[in-house]
């Protein structure tokens, strides 16, 4: 994983527009990615989700979510509450609405993740069923899931996955279990929409049908772009476990030549250069660009410039390095 920017504002701006949102309908809204340039500024893209939600007929889902063989926390049993004062009933109106709530706005979050918090439940994502403990006599309890392991965790929620597991025997796959139990004791949580690219110009209205083409035109579900048949999409964006452009932009922008394409095989030249791509060929043809010659030619852009994004995966950096 690499940052192009300063670390301080990563982390600063993620705390900070985690604390501003509000709990009503957050779960709903971190099943969706946000495409600016598809859904406009992130009040419209909340208006959206809420209109959506209505219109499917769901109930949006709110504090602590109950299923077959939930087993309180100890403080919950107590008659505690992860919930805030500012989300007690006295607090909100009937139907509130999401853009004008304060229910749970101040509050830090349990959860920050840089993906979609999404329902794994047939959506084809290959560890949707990975869970351990539960009782095999009930249904499988409900989860979320955010691929790529990479996020905040509050030491309340670290301290309820702790307790799941050491009292109950409890566990799932890694990028499941946060969030999961978020859901299942009521946390906040949210998906932290950073600045993800693709590889080539994408009709936004693309975007939004390929990476949003999930049940109720979110993650989730069947058509999920996280599953088998669909995650391939991510190959060619900046930020997911297995995508191929990441390094490739990476390199690129540390000024190394790069091949401008994406199916890689393994090719050793006798004199031992291979031209600053780190042993690795594009079988496709593609047109080697950058490196030290080309942007330092007469008339060229020089050195590649970019704004703050994240970058992940990145197997390997100089040329040298092994792959």
């Amino acid at each position: 994983m690499r940052w192009l920017g300063h670390y301080y504002e990563l982390f600063d701006r993620l705390d900070r527009w985690s604390r501003q949102q509000t709990r009503i309908e957050m779960w709903e809204r971190a099943a969706k990615y946000y495409i600016p340039a598809y859904h406009g500024s992130w009040v419209n893209f909340t208006r959206l989700v809420h209109n959506e939600t209505i219109n499917s007929g769901q109930v949006p889902i709110f504090g602590p979510v109950e299923f077959p063989g939930r087993i309180p926390t100890r403080s919950e049993a107590l008659g505690n509450t992860f919930l805030p004062p500012s989300c007690e009933p006295s607090a909100l109106q009937p139907d509130p609405d999401p853009v004008l709530s304060r229910c749970g706005v101040g509050e830090p979050a349990d959860l920050i993740t840089l993906n979609p918090l999404f329902d794994p439940d047939a959506s084809g994502w290959v560890f949707e069923a990975d869970v351990t403990g539960y009782p095999l006599d009930l249904p499988i309890p409900p989860r979320r899931t955010s691929i790529v392991t990479a996020s905040r965790l509050s030491r309340r929620l670290l301290s309820v996955m702790h307790e799941e597991t050491f009292r109950h025997g409890h566990a799932m796959f890694v990028e499941m279990f946060p969030a999961s139990v978020a859901l299942h004791h009521g946390l906040k949580a949210v998906y932290a929409p950073h600045p993800v690219y693709v590889d080539r110009a994408w009709d936004v209205a693309s975007v939004d049908q390929a990476f949003n083409g999930g049940r109720g035109k979110t993650t989730s579900g069947p058509g999920s772009p996280f599953g088998l048949r669909n995650e391939h999409n991510h190959k060619g964006t900046t930020w997911y476990y297995h995508s191929e452009f990441a390094g490739l932009l990476w390199r690129r922008w540390l000024g190394y030549a790069q091949v401008d394409g994406r199916v890689w095989t393994t090719e050793v030249y006798e004199d031992g250069d291979d031209g600053g791509l780190g042993g690795s060929r594009n079988r496709g043809g593609g047109e080697l660009r950058g490196g030290i010659g080309e942007e330092s030619r007469p008339g060229s852009t020089g050195r590649m410039c970019l704004r703050s994004m994240l970058l992940h995966p990145i197997k390997w950096e100089h040329p040298n390095d092994p792959m």
